[in-house]
């Protein structure tokens, strides 16, 4: 069966259209978001700055591409070319398709109205990820790794050609991050 991909801008839309509220598991979103949150910043970490050009573009819809460039502090082309969009999310190999069957993949036909963009907790926290990942990729894959494989520190360290001191202080940053999060703000 042929399901659609979604684009980085497919996304953006995707979580701030997400209605969970966060406030313990029951009322998480669905595994699906949950690891295109995690594709999504996976994509933010190698392509930070198509990330903010997308970003920036969803946000602020009222923004000529012209103006959004100039904030960028880049030529409009290069802006556009930054926009296009990238269909990567709906990898079959990430989800079975019991998962995608039970979900809705389609984009509704009416948007998000650009008063109440970037107000959903879901998407608060999927830029929240996003931004972390793309502030410091290798900082995003190790930590990945760390916890998804289970890898030594000095094993990462290895791979990424960093010592096993900054995997340390890489992984501590987000233990530090995880303590201080004010929820409130998000």
């Amino acid at each position: 069966m042929l399901r659609p991909q979604l684009s980085q801008h497919d996304c953006l839309a995707l979580f701030d259209r997400d209605r969970s509220t966060w406030a313990e598991v029951k009322f998480y979103p669905d595994t699906v978001t949950c690891r295109r949150m995690l594709r999504f910043a996976d994509w933010a970490a190698n392509f930070p700055q198509n990330y903010y050009a997308a970003r920036r573009n969803y946000e602020a819809p009222e923004l000529s591409y012209r103006e959004l460039a100039f904030m960028a502090g880049m030529p409009e082309s290069t802006f556009r070319s930054r926009l296009k969009a990238v269909y990567w999310i709906d990898d079959p190999q990430d989800f079975s398709d019991l998962e995608l069957d039970c979900y809705d993949v389609e984009i509704p036909a009416l948007p998000v109205p650009p008063k109440e963009r970037g107000k959903c907790t879901t998407y608060k926290y999927a830029i929240a990820l996003a931004d972390f990942a793309a502030a410091d990729r290798i900082r995003w894959e190790c930590i990945r790794a760390y916890y998804s494989w289970e890898v030594a520190q000095a094993e990462l360290g290895r791979i990424y050609g960093i010592s096993q001191a900054t995997v340390s202080r890489y992984i501590d940053s987000l233990n530090t991050i995880k303590k201080g999060i004010d929820y409130e703000v998000l």
